[in-house]
């Protein structure tokens, strides 16, 4: 039987520990931040861990918005990171840089194991759910 039922809406929910579950499991042994937990809330993604640099580990918390680029590709909008202090925006953009760089590597390896890709329109975050809405070409 073959078939095409062409483009249909998608929906996928992630509950908060599967977000985080998947995200420690992607995280390379070198990422700075250690201990990682990602809060799902209304438009917005609380991080905390602690920055970990040689023997100086301090604890961080970052404020973030989870947006999408070309359909495909997640990222992190970081709008603040506090470890005790405000961190100047060098610092910002470094982490952010890694955040992204771990997330783009994670999709990117993971992304055949789909058994039907699809197109990321738009990420939502509601309290403990990230739901992400798109479309799939359905052809069997």
């Amino acid at each position: 039987i073959a078939g095409d039922l062409g483009e249909v809406r998608v929906r996928i929910v992630m509950a908060e520990p599967n977000v985080n579950r998947a995200l420690t499991a992607y995280l390379s042994p070198d990422f700075p931040i250690k201990s990682l937990s990602l809060r799902l809330f209304s438009d917005k993604v609380k991080i905390t861990g602690n920055f970990v640099k040689g023997f100086f580990s301090l604890p961080i918390a970052i404020d973030s918005v989870i947006k999408v680029r070309n359909g495909v590709e997640l990222y992190f909008d970081l709008t603040g990171i506090k470890a005790g202090f405000g961190m100047p925006p060098a610092v910002v953009e470094v982490i952010e840089g890694q955040l992204n760089a771990t997330l783009r590597d994670a999709i990117a390896k993971h992304q055949h194991e789909s058994p039907i890709p699809f197109y990321i329109d738009e990420v939502r975050t509601e309290p403990g759910r990230l739901i992400a809405l798109g479309k799939a070409q359905l052809r069997f």
